[in-house]
């Protein structure tokens, strides 16, 4: 029988409450949340897609796919000069996003 002592469930826990606080932090920068739809709605584009379609500076759009590279919420792949980028789960963060609407919508 394995048994946690307090310290290890504390210390688990506290553990679960910072990558939650990250995600939640990195899904809370509008700029990302934008990205993240667009990348949904087309997946596998191109990272000069998202800076055309949503009219954002190369350069943002760059540093805003990383910080989500860096978190494994998304994959970037080169080819040759040209970068892809994909949603690493998107069912997942569809039903995320879907279950978000539905708080904030709540009357």
């Amino acid at each position: 029988m394995n048994v946690l002592k307090d310290s290890e469930l504390q210390d688990e826990r506290q553990e679960i409450i910072e990558k939650l606080s990250s995600f939640f932090k990195i899904l809370s920068e509008p700029t990302r949340l934008k990205i993240i739809m667009y990348i949904l709605e087309k997946p596998k584009c191109i990272v000069n897609d998202i800076v055309n379609a949503l009219e954002i500076a190369q350069p943002i759009v760059s540093h805003h796919l990383h910080v989500m590279e860096n978190f494994n919420l998304i994959i970037m792949k080169r080819e040759g000069r040209i970068k892809k980028c994909c949603i690493k789960d998107p069912e997942k963060i569809r039903q995320i996003l879907r279950i978000s609407k539905n708080i904030v919508n709540r009357d």
